[in-house]
């Protein structure tokens, strides 16, 4: 048995705006320098997900 998720829309293009750095890190380049870099980028993606959700539930 599969999970399978329904997204209206989904291939919907979106716009979020990373650093290099931050797009490095979601691809798995570390930087030991400044560890936070990773976490600033995952949480625009989260960000980004939650406007959609919030979106999709008011229509």
């Amino acid at each position: 048995m599969g999970n399978y998720v329904k997204v209206p829309n989904g291939e919907e293009q979106i716009t979020i705006q990373l650093t290099k750095k931050e797009l490095m890190a979601l691809t798995g380049v570390r930087f030991q320098e400044d560890r936070s870099i990773e976490r600033s980028a995952r949480k625009k993606l989260q960000m980004a997900i939650e406007d959609i959700s919030r979106h999709a539930a008011e229509s």
